[in-house]
């Protein structure tokens, strides 16, 4: 076999070893149940948990709460978390453990219901390790651009939200999702999200990166 191909063998085993492996979110596009036409409130999504926990004295129990909404595409609709002193919170635990040397991503789109106020709540879409972080994304919900159906085509659908994060060699614990909505002003505050996807990229192995070396130095013997 030449030098090139055998370089060229190399690096395909490189990058075939690098590809992104998806992590199963169950029911991640929010389809089920099948919510009504519009906006739904004190519906819980399949596969996901509801929580609720008052922030002060004023917590309104009834409008903490989740929901889902549907302007006619059954296969994506939008989970729906409002707050009112109070938090909010889906969640799920995933089938997967994390694994170590392992990079994460983790993506998704959010924003307020449009027509909607969004009010001044604090989100927060989270992966976790056991009861470790691992990815955090948070912010206000009124710099998220609003959400509403027909947009996805667009491709502006909301905001779309991502974060990386590599674990190390003693990584270990149950991966879970959570989606949380914090709201202490007294107004009120709603947030949706959409879409759903984690994803895991091994690091490689060090025998993998001693090919690649392997592989450049034959390339550069060969230009010479």
């Amino acid at each position: 076999m030449s030098r090139s191909l055998l370089c060229c063998a190399l690096l395909l085993f490189v990058a075939a070893s690098s590809q992104a492996d998806s992590v199963p979110i169950a029911n991640s596009t929010f389809a089920s149940p099948g919510a009504a036409f519009g906006p739904t409130w004190d519906v819980t999504p399949d596969q996901w948990t509801l929580s609720k926990t008052p922030l002060n004295g004023d917590f309104a129990d009834w409008m903490t709460r989740s929901g889902m909404a549907n302007y006619g595409d059954s296969n994506s609709q939008l989970a729906m978390l409002q707050a009112w002193n109070g938090q909010s919170q889906l969640a799920q635990t995933l089938s997967t453990n994390v694994q170590p040397n392992t990079t994460y991503t983790f993506s998704l789109a959010a924003g307020p219901l449009r027509g909607y106020d969004p009010g001044h709540g604090t989100y927060t879409f989270e992966v976790l390790a056991g009861s470790t972080p691992l990815i955090t994304l948070t912010g206000d919900v009124g710099a998220l651009a609003t959400m509403w159906y027909n947009e996805v085509s667009f491709g502006a659908w909301g905001t779309a939200l991502t974060g990386t994060a590599t674990t190390g060699a003693s990584a270990s614990g149950q991966l879970s999702v959570v989606m949380r909505l914090s709201e202490e002003h007294i107004g009120g505050a709603q947030v949706c999200a959409a879409n759903l996807v984690l994803t895991a990229v091994p690091a490689p192995e060090p025998a993998t990166l001693s090919l690649l070396g392997v592989s450049g130095l034959l390339l550069a013997r060969k230009r010479r």
